[in-house]
C-alpha cells in the first residue's frame, strides 16, 4: 500500500509586525565577463552589482563569481555581510572589466554545486544569481545540473540585452525553483535585481525533520524527510510504500521539527508541530500524479509517456496510490 505525505511551510503570521523586514539570505553572485559584456553593459552590470550588494538583507551572506571561458572566485568562500567587507567588495566591483573571453556558465555552477561544504554551516537559503547576455554550447547540461541541485540552491537568472539565449535565462529561473528577468534594456537592471533580492528574502526554515507512525513500517528508505533549507509555499512530498496496512492506526500521527529565524530577536528559535490526520482518499494514481506535477509547473497531459515515467521516478509519483494526506497548515 503506497501513501503520500504533502508538507507545505506557510506561516504568514510569523513577524507581522515586521513584515517590512527582509529576511537574511546566501547570495552566489555569478557575473558574466564574456567579450561582449565590454564597454556599456559591464559598467551597468557592475553598478547594479553595486547597488546589490548595499540593499542585501541584515545578517546575509554573499559571494562573488565572474565567468567567460573560465571562472574566478573572487571571495572564496561566502562572506558575511558586514559594512567593511561590503565597502571592499564594492571597490573591487568599480575595477571589474569584461576580459574572461566566451561564456561557460557550467563550469562554475559545477564547482558551487561541488563545494556544498563551504555553505553548510551556513543555516540561510542559498540563492544563485547568474547575469549573463550570452548563450552556451552547453545549454542542456547548465539545465540538467540546475536542476539537480534546486532542493539546496535556489536560481535567479537575468538576461542582459538583446542577444541572449532566452530560453536559457527562462528555464534556468524555472528548474532552479527561483524565477528569471530580461533585461533588454540594461538601464532596467537595477529595478530587477531590487525586485530579485525582496523575492528571495521571504520567510524561510531550515533543519526541517518529520517523522509520523507510518515509518517502522515503512519498506522505502526516504530520503527526504530531513531538508535543510524549506522556503514559505514551498511543497516537499513524503512517501510511505506499506507492505500490509491492516495494523495501521486510524489516524496517523505526524510530529515536525525545524527552526526558524525570528527577525524581532534576529536569531533561530526551534519549533514544533502536531497533526493527527485521517486518510483523504482519491480516485486514482493519476489523479496524484496531476496535483504533484502541476506544483512543478508542468502539465500532465502534454508529457509523453518517458517524460511522465522520468517525473514519477524523480518525484517519487507512484501509480498505484491509495491516497493522500495533507496537514492542515
Amino acid at each position: 500500500i503506497n501513501y503520500i505525505i504533502q508538507y507545505k511551510f506557510n506561516n504568514k503570521e510569523l513577524n507581522k509586525e515586521n513584515s517590512n523586514i527582509l529576511n537574511p539570505s546566501l547570495f552566489i553572485f555569478l557575473i558574466d565577463q564574456s567579450g561582449s559584456m565590454s564597454g556599456q553593459p559591464m559598467e551597468v552590470a557592475s553598478k547594479a552589482m553595486i547597488l546589490f550588494l548595499q540593499s542585501l538583507p541584515a545578517g546575509s551572506y554573499y559571494q562573488i563569481i565572474g565567468f567567460g571561458s573560465n571562472y574566478e572566485k573572487y571571495d572564496k568562500e561566502p562572506k558575511e555581510y558586514t559594512q567593511q567587507n561590503i565597502k571592499e567588495s564594492i571597490k573591487f566591483l568599480e575595477t571589474l572589466k569584461a576580459d574572461k573571453g566566451g561564456t561557460d556558465i557550467y563550469s562554475p555552477l559545477k564547482n558551487i554545486y561541488n563545494s556544498k561544504k563551504d555553505y553548510d554551516n551556513i543555516k540561510l537559503p542559498k540563492n544563485i544569481f547568474l547575469l549573463t547576455d550570452g548563450a552556451v554550447d552547453n545549454k542542456k547540461d547548465t539545465l540538467n545540473i540546475i536542476e539537480e541541485n534546486n532542493n539546496e540552491f535556489f536560481v535567479y537568472s537575468i538576461g542582459i540585452g538583446n542577444y541572449f539565449d532566452k530560453d536559457l535565462i527562462k528555464n534556468a529561473g524555472l528548474l532552479g525553483k527561483g524565477n528569471y528577468d530580461f533585461c533588454n534594456d540594461i538601464k532596467d537592471l537595477n529595478e530587477t535585481i531590487v525586485n530579485g533580492i525582496k523575492n528571495c528574502s521571504n520567510p524561510f526554515i531550515h533543519d526541517f525533520e518529520f517523522n509520523c507512525n507510518l515509518n517502522g513500517k515503512n519498506i522505502y528508505e526516504l530520503n527526504n524527510n530531513k531538508i535543510s533549507i524549506l522556503k514559505e509555499n514551498q511543497m516537499v512530498n513524503i512517501p510511505y510504500i506499506i507492505k500490509n496496512d491492516n495494523e495501521l492506526d486510524k489516524k496517523i500521527k505526524l510530529d515536525i521539527k525545524y527552526f526558524i529565524y525570528d527577525k524581532k530577536e534576529k536569531n533561530n528559535k526551534e519549533e514544533n508541530e502536531n497533526y493527527e490526520i485521517e486518510l483523504e482518499e482519491i480516485q486514482t494514481g493519476e489523479e496524484l500524479s496531476k496535483l504533484i506535477i502541476n506544483d512543478n509547473i508542468v502539465e500532465n497531459k502534454k508529457l509523453n509517456e518517458e517524460e511522465k515515467t522520468k517525473l514519477a521516478l524523480k518525484y517519487q509519483i507512484l501509480t498505484d496510490i491509495q491516497g493522500l494526506m495533507i496537514p492542515a497548515k
